[in-house]
């Protein structure tokens, strides 16, 4: 009797999926999907050459049938992307999805954004604009200043990687067809390839637990195909992504002319914390800090340990979190104030100014203050674990911070202007 009544209760429905990692793993998918599949539709109407390639984009926007509207999805499937794989990384070292086992998905991820990155940055260069053009030529030179600190140091062409990169993507820094032809390779086959095997290995690093198992105790279309149940979820991206794309759709700039810059150049927003960084020091901004960053990522899983942090209150200060991300917010504006203030004037004649200059606006002075700081919360708190914590939010934080300062007050000749209108006059 109990065999029969346990045979009559109806099988509990389990979820596809049981955490916010596995989700945003299947959205990071679908935008991978919606992106190549845009990206091939694009690149059967795309001439890669200098004289006809902005001809080429002009006519998908305003001949081809529908084709404002899918350069407009693939511009907002590709930026949504990024957003997705930063917030999916954040996710696994906030929730400490990145020790033990998880340390493969968590340097899978990391791989993963650095390719999407790189995708990005060589489509921004295909549509031969002015935004796109000098945004390529500041990678150039930031490859450029790199590959002459190394020659200074004796480091022979073999053994220096900017060097290599620049001779493989720039042909000797000279940007024109053969730069646009690679660029093209890359991004429509190369990368596209490398991501999806990628792709498709970190799915494999998923934990069991988060699929649904095959359970032939009923006879629903869910039961039999489980994948129906992120239908709603799936219908949602793609509806998201097409109101975006015919509300705000992607604009196309000026030809480039290569004689000619923009004032101010402004590098695509995923590249603009760099760009700034660039401003200060090309060395240390473009090369020295971005291969320090991602050292500290990938040694991560090692580094960072499960040690209890000691409890300092339910509102302290020095919380790792929240008591991080305020002081990140606060430092970062005023570093960047500083750094104005100091640009600003023709001659530092004032021991003010002298003090600003040589103690507050360099850059080895600014993330100098972020590391002291996130030791202090870490020695506090008597974790390492903490102190890592304020590590990566000052890092997450004053990312956003001058993702902002760059588009909002960054003016011509790269000029603070508290407002926008100010530009003007």
């Amino acid at each position: 009797m109990e065999n029969e009544a346990r045979e009559s209760e109806p099988f509990p429905e389990r979820k596809l999926v049981s955490n916010g990692s596995a989700g945003l793993y299947f959205v990071i998918l679908v935008l991978f999907l919606i992106s190549s599949g845009s990206g091939i539709l694009l690149g059967l109407y795309y001439k890669p050459d200098v004289d006809e390639a902005y001809e080429s984009v002009q006519d998908i926007v305003f001949a081809v049938p529908f084709g404002r509207l899918l350069r407009s999805l693939h511009y907002w499937a590709a930026n949504s992307l990024i957003i997705c794989i930063v917030a999916q990384i954040a996710l696994m070292f906030f929730k400490r999805w990145h020790q033990d086992r998880g340390r493969h998905g968590w340097r899978a991820d990391l791989c993963l954004a650095v390719l999407i990155l790189m995708t990005a940055y060589t489509g921004m260069f295909l549509p031969f604009d002015q935004r796109g053009y000098w945004g390529t030529v500041i990678g150039a030179n930031i490859l450029r200043s790199g590959a002459d600190v190394l020659t200074s140091l004796g480091s022979p062409p073999s053994l220096n990687p900017p060097l290599l990169l620049q001779g493989l993507l720039f042909n000797n820094n000279e940007i024109g067809d053969q730069t646009l032809a690679r660029f093209s390779w890359l991004h429509f086959l190369v990368l596209p390839i490398f991501l999806g095997i990628l792709l498709y290995a970190r799915s494999k690093m998923i934990p069991r637990n988060t699929a649904i198992p095959s359970v032939p105790t009923t006879t629903t279309p869910s039961s039999r195909w489980p994948w129906l149940r992120l239908s709603p979820m799936l219908l949602f991206i793609l509806a998201s992504l097409l109101l975006l794309s015919y509300g705000f759709e992607k604009e196309l700039a000026t030809k480039a002319n290569p004689q000619i810059p923009d004032n101010p150049i402004r590098a695509p927003w995923f590249f603009r914390p760099i760009q700034e960084l660039v401003s200060h020091s090309s060395l240390i901004g473009g090369m020295i800090l971005p291969v320090l960053i991602f050292i500290f990522l990938w040694m991560a899983p090692w580094i960072d340990q499960k040690k209890v942090a000691r409890k300092l209150g339910r509102i302290s200060f020095l919380s790792p979190f929240w008591g991080t991300l305020a002081f990140s917010i606060l430092w970062c504006l005023f570093w960047l104030a500083c750094s104005s203030f100091v640009a600003s004037r023709q001659t530092l004649d004032s021991d003010f100014a002298l003090l600003v200059a040589h103690f507050v606006a360099p850059l080895p002075v600014f993330a100098g203050v972020c590391l002291i700081w996130s030791a202090a919360v870490g020695f506090i708190s008597s974790s390492r674990r903490s102190g890592f914590t304020a590590l990566f939010t000052c890092l997450m934080a004053c990312s956003v911070v001058m993702i902002y300062y760059v588009t909002y007050h960054r003016g011509p000749n790269w000029v603070f202007f508290l407002e926008p209108s100010g530009w003007e006059n």
